[in-house]
């Protein structure tokens, strides 16, 4: 069957390049856990994209700010919160983790190492070098590359071209496979090799402007493409379901959407107990860590109805895997042991139950 053809905006005729950026997000526009600002390590801007920091002085969240004519709705804004000069272990850089199974296609370390284009769009007060960098899982192998923020408050398109890595170990499984680092500050790992691999953690350029001398500095970036090729092409903006899809494989959460989600349903055992069980929406990356919010947030509908007074998950346990889990809870009241029951969450309370599962890299 012959390929398919697209016309280019440049009036060229090429074949149909299908499913071409690695990286899922890239526009920035599913935030599961809330749009809410988060000011510390380890927290998700927006889903798939973590920031990395020694110290709470920055703040993240999701923003309407988008370069216009692109087709982005969504970027992710940052500001430091208090000013910092980096030296000794300080850094922060926002980081987005592409699964060993999603880049077996690349062939890194072997001598058929492909050759990977970056391209994003970014947007800052304060202008400069910055740096962009990769490293393996094991923090091994590394590269740094440099792009300048040219024009103050004024989106910009960069565009880098890194040559595929023969060396180190790139797992193909469904173990962390590259790191994405997109550095704003730090000294620590700082490194004067740009442009090639070397064998060492490291994060950022020794030229890396500092972008916490200011409170008032910005930063803004969406659009974020990896893919095949020494060439990039435009952002590949995927449907929102299916992006929701690619991003509840490492983050799914229940009860949030609005005042009595359904949580699960199962049945009544004993006096005053029972389960509710279901399918994750799609296979996990990996058996979830569970994460529950206050059993007084949660109601069931059941042969007696009522509130529940304590809920857990066996997580970790048999019963709960990449694709199904289950719930035990305790009542306050009596009821019919094997009775039906509904589990949901409990409008009068506000936040509104929720159940996490996390199975991020």
């Amino acid at each position: 069957m012959p390929l398919s053809k697209i016309q280019t905006t440049n009036n060229q005729v090429v074949p149909n390049l299908g499913r071409r950026n690695i990286v899922m997000n890239g526009d920035m526009r599913i935030a599961q856990r809330g749009t809410a600002a988060v000011t510390t390590n380890a927290s998700f801007t927006v889903d798939r994209w973590k920031n990395i920091s020694n110290a709470s002085d920055f703040s993240a969240q999701q923003s309407s700010t988008v370069p216009s004519g692109q087709g982005f709705y969504k970027s992710i804004y940052i500001t430091p919160t208090s000013t910092k000069s980096p030296s000794g272990s300080t850094y922060f850089f926002t980081s987005h983790y592409v699964e060993g199974f999603n880049m077996g296609h690349l062939g890194w370390g072997t001598s058929g190492a492909r050759t990977v284009t970056v391209s994003f769009w970014v947007r800052s007060s304060k202008t400069g070098i910055y740096s962009m960098g990769m490293k393996n899982a094991g923090a091994t192998r590394s590269r740094q590359q440099e792009y300048t923020i040219s024009v103050a408050n004024t989106w910009e398109k960069k565009t880098i071209t890194i040559t595929g890595e023969t060396s180190g170990t790139w797992p193909v499984d469904n173990t962390r496979g590259i790191a994405i680092d997109f550095c704003l500050a730090g000294s620590a790992s700082a490194t004067a090799t740009v442009g090639s691999w070397i064998s060492a953690n490291s994060n950022i350029s020794t030229n890396q402007v500092n972008f916490f001398d200011s409170t008032s500095n910005n930063f803004y970036l969406t659009g974020v493409q990896l893919e095949v090729g020494s060439t990039a092409t435009e952002f590949e903006h995927r449907s929102e379901g299916e992006e929701l899809s690619l991003c509840q494989r490492y983050l799914h959460i229940l009860g949030d959407a609005a005042a009595s989600s359904v949580i699960g349903i199962g049945s009544n055992f004993g006096t005053n107990s029972g389960y509710f069980a279901g399918l994750h929406p799609v296979e996990m990356r990996a058996t979830p860590t569970l994460t529950v919010s206050d059993a007084s947030h949660f109601r069931l509908h059941t042969t007696s109805g009522g509130g529940i007074t304590g809920m857990t998950g066996s997580g970790g346990g048999s019963e709960n895997t990449n694709s199904t889990y289950i719930f035990y809870f305790t009542k306050s009241s009596a009821f019919t042991s094997g009775g039906g029951n509904l589990c949901f969450n409990n409008a009068s309370t506000n936040p509104y139950g929720t159940v996490k599962f996390d199975a991020e890299l």
